[in-house]
Formats: structure tokens, C-alpha cells, sequence
């Protein structure tokens, strides 16, 4: 399925749009969706997960060549099965200052919504049950060590392990560090999450410091729209959760990074 083979953030290993292959965050390059920086930015301490330098919005840059790169890759995608639509063939040139100026709009519309409904397409839904490590080393990046004993299945009895594909270091240039990686990990038992995270955040393996937080998801963009979810590799929600298990996002915000 196409949908599949679209490059993902490796945060919260949703597809990366248009808006976020264009834009990069941190001068390493490294990059995560809009959705996560600005997470990390209004959430979470507001450092880069590659370089850990704080983020700086004087520094977010936006190229265009990416951005158009990605168009063609997509219209070359539905080039057998679609005619060109007038909006994909929109704006071959389009700027930096028009991609900054989309950005904008975006957040914008989001604040221009009123009404006492929350937009469930920016809320975050905390998993008081997953744990998302970072930082772990080749070594340690597969579900069944994970799972093990000695590892993360001391804590209690894990249901599902799932460990990114693509290194957290992926679009940052080669600089002799070893690559790295996430995984999300879902227990049985809240209990047990939690003192997975007490005890292995901070904590040194293979010469990497491990960061530990629970985990949270967003709603599939497909129930959201009143459809059917053909992915069988979707991890997004796909019913309603209680209001209190939501991380609230203020005016210009974002979603969580996993």
C-alpha cells in the first residue's frame, strides 16, 4: 500500500506531510513532524532528540527543494492510477517564504476554531501503559532482547514491543556516532510502566544515556473522518478515549512525540 512506504517521524512514527519534509527544526537537520517540535517545545524541555540543542524558532528553516522533491515523488506515485489534480500541480516554485507562510495558516486555523469541541486531530491521548525509550544502540533495538528477563521484561508482562526501523540520527549527517534508535513497549499493567520509566531513564547502556516517558498517540486520521482503517500496521486510536487521559494543547501548540 502506498501510504506504507511514506517516510515516518520517528517520534511518534506518523507519515511525514509535505510541510514536514520541507522543514527542519534544528541546524543538524534532524527532523521530526510539526506535530512533535512543537510538542517538545511546549511540553517536554525544548531540545533537539539528535544534537540536543535547544530549538530555536530564528533557526526553523524551510526549503523549498525538498518540498518540491516531495510533489514530484508523490505525483510520480499516483501517476498510473490518477490524473494530476490542479493543487498538486500548484506552486512548482514555491518559496521559502511560502512554506513559512503555510506554516503559519496552519496554526492559525487551528486557533481560529471555536466551539466547546475539543479537535481531536490535536489532542494527545496519554498510554499510562506504553513506555517510549530513546537512545538505544543497535544492540538493544529488537523485541525479543527487549523483551527478555534482564531487560525491559523484568518490570512485568509485556503485549506488544515495537521498535522503530529507521535510527533516530537518520537525516543528520555522518558524524562517527553510533546510530540510534526508539521503541515503544506496551505493558500489561500500568504499575509496571511506570516503574520501567523510574528505572531505566537516565540509565547508561552501551555507552547511551536511555530517556524514559510513557507514551502517547493521537486518533487515526481515518476514524476522525468517519472511515474505515485499512492499515494493518496502524498504531493510531481508533475509538474514543475518556477526556482525562488527554494531554491538553494550548493555541499554537502540538502533539507529543511518543
Amino acid at each position: 500500500m502506498e501510504e506504507d512506504e511514506e517516510e515516518s517521524c520517528p517520534l511518534c512514527m506518523n507519515a511525514l506531510d509535505e510541510t514536514d519534509h520541507s522543514f527542519f527544526a534544528c541546524p543538524c537537520n534532524y527532523q521530526v513532524c510539526l506535530f512533535c517540535v512543537n510538542y517538545i517545545m511546549q511540553q517536554m524541555n525544548g531540545k533537539c532528540p539528535a544534537c540536543r540543542k535547544d530549538y530555536q524558532e530564528s533557526q526553523f528553516r524551510y526549503d523549498a527543494d525538498v518540498a518540491r522533491q516531495y510533489r514530484e515523488k508523490m505525483l510520480a506515485k499516483k501517476k498510473d492510477k490518477h490524473q494530476k489534480s490542479a493543487n498538486a500541480k500548484a506552486d512548482p516554485k514555491a518559496s521559502e517564504e511560502d512554506l513559512r507562510a503555510r506554516h503559519v495558516q496552519q496554526l492559525k486555523d487551528r486557533k481560529a476554531k471555536t466551539g466547546g469541541r475539543k479537535d481531536l486531530a490535536e489532542v494527545r491521548v496519554l498510554q499510562r501503559n506504553v513506555v517510549h525509550v530513546l537512545g538505544l544502540t543497535a544492540n538493544l533495538a529488537k523485541a525479543d532482547i527487549l523483551r527478555r528477563p534482564e531487560f525491559f521484561g523484568q518490570y512485568g508482562k509485556l503485549t506488544r514491543v515495537f521498535v522503530s526501523k529507521a535510527p533516530m540520527q537518520a537525516k543528520v549527517a555522518s558524524n562517527g556516532s553510533p546510530p540510534l534508535y526508539s521503541a515503544y513497549l506496551t505493558f500489561e499493567k500500568q504499575d509496571d510502566a511506570q516503574t520501567a520509566i523510574q528505572a531505566v531513564d537516565g540509565f547508561t547502556v552501551d555507552g547511551q544515556v536511555l530517556r524514559a516517558s510513557f507514551g502517547t498517540n493521537r486518533y487515526c486520521k481515518r476514524f476522525l473522518e468517519g472511515e474505515k482503517c485499512d492499515r494493518k500496521d496502524c498504531n493510531l486510536l481508533h475509538k474514543l478515549v475518556e477526556e482525562n487521559n488527554n494531554t491538553d494543547q494550548k493555541a499554537g501548540g502540538g502533539g507529543g512525540g511518543g
